[in-house]
Formats: C-alpha cells, structure tokens, sequence
C-alpha cells in the first residue's frame, strides 16, 4: 500500500463521514474527480479495499451500490486525523454544500426488478435518510413492463406516495 493509497482511503472515509445518508459509488467519485484528486480506478480500488476490511457497509440495489461508514471506519479515520489537508478537507465542506441536497434526492427513490420465473418482480422504496416511506414490491408480466415501471418511479413517487396516503387516510 503506498502512501496515496491510505489518503484515498481516509479521504472515503472523512466523506461519508460527513454525509448523513448513503452514498453512491458515483457520487464517491464524482468528488475525486471533480477536484482532481485521482482517477476512477483508483477510487474502486480504494472502496473495494475499505470493504474488505470491513470500515464501510455496503448495500446494493438495482445498478448502484451505497456506502456508509461504520463504527470500524469512524475509529480507522480517528487514527489519522491530520492524514488529508485542510484543503481536501474544505472541498468536502464546499462538495456537500452544492450537492448534498440533489445526492441525497437521487439517493431517496430507488426502483429494480429482476426475474422470478417467467414473470419480473419490482421492488420500489422511497426513503428520507434512513428511514423508509415506503417499500412496495410487486410481480409483473415482462421485463419491458419492469423497466417502465421502475424509470416512472423515479419521476411519480412523490404521486404515488401521496396518493397512497390520501386513500389509506380516508
């Protein structure tokens, strides 16, 4: 492991630190390389290795995989708190600043299907934090239909879930 190496890692781990949600590989990155730090492979590498050992949680579902710190990663950044600049340190600041709020929308619905026998199964959730809203799952006859299904969810939860509550309510 080289010096950079252990950076990286801490700097995952000082972000997600800092966010009070999950997030995205993407998202992850997206910081990396938006602030020139290092490049896309280096990053897998580092949150892959911060897996292994167990200092994030992870949680996958449809085509994103979530990050969260953990009680082993907060006392691993602990351990190095001069490791990332002052620096790194205000761009993560400045990161969550401009972002937090769209990341922590995208992050909020999810939708996925996969097969079950000759028909598809949805499952769709919407969260606020980490706490859930709602979380529905339901077989369809195709995977087109799936598709369909989960690409609206992203667009109407909001119109689903109110008007869910509406008719439970009632």
């Amino acid at each position: 492991m080289t010096e950079f190496d252990l950076t990286y890692k801490i700097i995952i781990l000082e972000i997600l630190s800092k966010s009070d949600f999950s997030l995205t590989n993407s998202q992850i990155t997206d910081f990396f390389i938006e602030n020139e730090i290092t490049d896309y492979f280096t990053v897998q590498d580092a949150l892959a290795a911060l897996t292994d050992t167990k200092n994030i949680d992870v949680e996958s579902s449809a085509n994103q995989t979530f990050y969260r710190i953990n009680e082993k990663g907060c006392d691993t950044l602990s351990l190095f708190p001069d490791r990332i600049t002052e620096k790194i340190k205000a761009s993560i600041v400045a990161y969550f600043a401009s972002h937090a709020l769209s990341m922590k929308e995208e992050n909020s619905l999810i939708g996925d299907f996969f097969p079950n026998g000759e028909a598809f199964s949805c499952h769709l959730k919407k969260t606020d934090g980490d706490a859930t809203l709602l979380e529905v799952s339901f077989r369809v006859p195709d995977q087109a239909m799936a598709q369909t299904i989960c690409a609206n969810w992203k667009v109407r939860a909001d119109d689903v879930y109110d008007s869910l509550m509406d008719i439970l309510v009632s």
